[in-house]
């Protein structure tokens, strides 16, 4: 998906960001046999995105529910 129809639909609830988080992380799994980029994950990471999941749909930002990496 791209990232406005994901973003789209994470606001408006079609997505879960538990389910977002589920689906980045095995495809970063993937992506890592090839370029070593993951060093590690926030274990945290999958109990924030089940927190999101009861903001009401008119409070959440624009970034809702959008998993990110960093790396440094």
């Amino acid at each position: 998906k791209d990232i406005v129809t994901l973003l789209e639909e994470l606001r408006n609830g079609c997505l879960k960001p538990s389910e977002v988080l589920e689906a980045y992380q095995a495809k970063s799994l993937v992506v890592d046999r090839d370029i070593n980029a993951v060093c590690d994950y926030i274990t945290e990471a999958r109990q924030w995105a089940r927190q999101l999941e009861s903001i009401p749909v008119e409070d959440r930002g624009g970034l809702y529910g959008l998993p990110i990496s960093v790396k440094v």
